[in-house]
Parts: C-alpha cells; sequence; structure tokens
C-alpha cells in the first residue's frame, strides 16, 4: 500500500506538468489495477481491512485526476475504473475506520470505548465495526466519494451501466441495523451523483434489483429516489 501511495502522489503531481506526463490506454490499466488491489476489500463485502487515510486519499485523488485529464482513454477500462471507485465508496460505507477522538489509530477490538453508546463531543459509535470514529473522519472520506462521483456524472453515457452496483450495496447497507445514520447522511451526495447518471432504463433495473432483494430494499431505494428527485436532481445540461 505504501508504493501505491507514494506512486498515486507522483502520478498526480506530474499530471500538473501536461508535458511531462503521457499515459496510453495500457498505462492507465496498469494503475488503476494498482488501486485496485491496495483498496480491495477481499472476499467479504461488509468486513474491510483498515486502509490508513493517506492510501485512501492518495488513490482518490489519483482517480479525480485521471478522470480530468483522461477520461476518453479511461472509456477503454470501465470496469477497472468503476472497481476503484467502488472500492473507495465501500471503504467508506463498511470499512473499518479506526480513529478514536485523540487522533491516535486503535486496532480493531483494543479500543477502551467499544461498548460505550454515549456520543461524545463529534464523535460516534460504529456499531458495524466497533470502533468508536471521528465524525470528521467518516465525513471526509464520503466527501472524496461525493468528488469522484461528480466527475463522474458528465460521462453518464458510458459509466451509467457501471454504477448500478453501488447504488445497490447504498440500500443494503440501509438495511443493516448497525448502519449508523451519520454515514448514511454524509453518503447522500454521492448516491444523488450517482442517481443523475440513471436513464429511465436503469432506474427500472435498478428498482428491479431491489425487488428481488427484498420489499424492504424497494422500499428504501422508493424514499431514497424521492429524496433524490425533491432536493437534488439536475434538471438542466451538462
Amino acid at each position: 500500500e505504501r508504493h501505491v501511495e507514494i506512486g498515486a502522489q507522483l502520478i498526480s503531481s506530474l499530471m500538473d506538468e501536461k508535458e511531462l506526463l503521457k499515459i496510453t490506454e495500457r498505462d492507465l490499466a496498469f494503475i488503476l489495477c494498482s488501486v485496485d488491489n491496495a483498496t480491495s476489500p477481499g472476499a467479504t463485502c461488509t468486513s474491510f481491512p483498515f486502509v490508513e487515510s493517506s492510501v485512501y486519499d492518495a488513490c482518490s485523488n489519483l482517480l479525480a485526476a485521471l478522470i480530468q485529464r483522461f477520461p476518453k482513454q479511461l472509456y477503454t477500462c470501465c470496469p477497472s475504473l468503476i472497481a476503484s471507485v467502488d472500492n473507495l465508496f465501500r471503504h467508506a460505507l463498511w470499512g473499518s475506520l479506526q480513529e478514536i477522538t485523540n487522533g491516535n489509530n486503535t486496532s480493531k477490538g483494543n479500543s477502551d470505548k467499544t461498548n460505550t453508546t454515549t456520543y461524545k463531543n463529534n464523535d460516534i459509535h460504529d456499531n458495524h465495526n466497533n470502533n468508536m470514529v471521528t465524525m470528521s473522519y467518516v465525513t471526509d472520506r464520503c466527501q472524496r466519494i461525493a468528488r469522484l462521483t461528480e466527475l463522474l456524472v458528465p460521462h453518464r453515457d458510458v459509466l451509467k451501466k457501471h454504477v448500478l452496483g453501488m447504488i445497490h450495496e447504498f440500500i443494503r447497507a440501509l438495511q443493516d441495523p448497525n448502519f449508523h445514520p451519520y454515514r448514511k447522511q454524509s453518503l447522500m451526495p454521492a448516491i444523488y451523483n450517482l442517481l443523475d447518471m440513471l436513464t429511465v432504463h436503469e432506474t427500472q433495473t435498478l428498482n428491479a434489483m431491489m425487488t428481488s432483494t427484498s420489499s424492504t430494499g424497494k422500499t428504501l431505494f422508493k424514499s431514497v429516489y424521492e429524496s433524490y428527485q425533491k432536493l437534488h436532481k439536475y434538471r438542466g445540461q451538462y
């Protein structure tokens, strides 16, 4: 992960100087594969290894820079791009956020505060990962995801079919009794951006996915979609 962090920071810096860097589609595929490997949650969807903030930030900054600088080239490796964004999204959604009020990282299961239910200052108790996490920490990751999804919206004609899984995973999280409301609130801007990318066809497909999963999921999706239409839906043109 450290090598990926350094590499991501280097590439991001070089991209600030257009004449210094030429990236081919093959290079992009290799970069995305490295980001995917560094942030992959592994076999399980809701028990993620902890990803250091420096690695998470470097990867999100790199993806944002690539989308802005090489969007057409990225069209040739859409699955890899979405897989990398999805990894970061799932870390914000489910990932272990091992920070407490004093800012120190704690190893999972070793915090003295794992059984508390009293929220102090800006802390929340994340029952799913049994950690105390700072609101600002959750907010930072969710804002980065919102930024990435915002950059994807202008390319929705190409990417719209690839983002359904992230929305479906979010609805699945809402059905988890341990999913903290603050995570939901913080991720809504990203979900609204993803919904911006869907046409009527993809929306119907997503609705069918919810129906096949559970009636609860369909109800939750309906609530999210109504909120999107009321509070966010973009009615102009990009």
